[in-house]
């Protein structure tokens, strides 16, 4: 009785979240985009937003009779990653940029994250901090680069934006996963693009200066949340 209790709070802090992802979208790219949400596409992401808060909370197998602190702290931060991972994706889907301030924050957040499990279980992780070290030289190192070519072009490299988005959330996952991420995306992006070319000749429209943009921080995003979850659920 308790754990449908409290994963029907889950499900209800999900939709919260979705409330508070599109809050914080329209707020910072409300002077860039003048498009506006409509309320049903708003509603169906509150709803998915709270479907995938009750899988994970699911996936981490937390009986909440027997709840421990540990638990507790792995299913706030998976939260408070996947709000980030879908802020960054609602902001990158309507300005084709990444947010480096949502990202910065989701780099905090990984750090307190490590912290936290070199306390309680610092043999355990020692192999997953010393690699998270890696991925922080690296984000770092992309960082600087975005600097000098924002100032050299006056326009940021959308590659760099993927690559630092993909060194965080390498530090939230390991290799395997951002292996099968990786192979997703390529499928992903291979048949989103055979699709548009079948789809232009059957319309028979040839648009030489036409750019098909796909939301690569979006998808990518989705797909690290959803393999993470499977991830819990199976074991990779």
């Amino acid at each position: 009785m308790i754990n449908i209790i409290a994963y029907t709070i889950m499900f209800i802090i999900g939709i919260l979240a979705g409330k508070l992802v599109l809050f914080i979208n329209k707020k910072k790219t409300e002077k860039n985009v003048s498009i506006k949400q409509k309320p049903n596409k708003g509603l169906i992401f509150q709803i998915i937003t709270a479907i995938v808060f009750l899988l994970y909370a699911i996936s981490l197998k937390i009986d909440f009779e027997n709840v421990t602190i540990y638990k507790i702290a792995s299913l706030l931060l998976g939260y408070i990653y996947i709000i980030i991972i879908l802020l960054i994706g609602q902001i990158e889907k309507r300005t084709n940029n990444i947010d480096k301030s949502v990202l910065g924050a989701g780099v905090c957040v990984s750090l307190l994250h490590m912290i936290y499990l070199y306390i309680v279980m610092p043999v355990r992780y020692y192999i997953q901090i010393s690699s998270y070290l890696i991925y922080l030289v690296l984000f770092i190192i992309f960082c600087i680069i975005d600097i000098f070519i924002m100032k050299k072009k006056a326009e940021r490299s959308y590659i760099i934006q993927i690559l630092m988005l993909y060194t965080f959330m390498s530090m939230f996952s390991n290799e395997l996963v951002m292996l099968v991420v990786i192979i997703i995306l390529a499928l992903s992006v291979m048949i989103y693009y055979i699709a548009r070319k079948i789809k232009s000749a059957r319309l028979k429209v040839v648009k030489k200066e036409e750019k098909l943009y796909f939301h690569i921080g979006y998808v990518i995003g989705a797909i690290h949340i959803a393999v993470l979850i499977f991830n819990n659920f199976y074991l990779l």
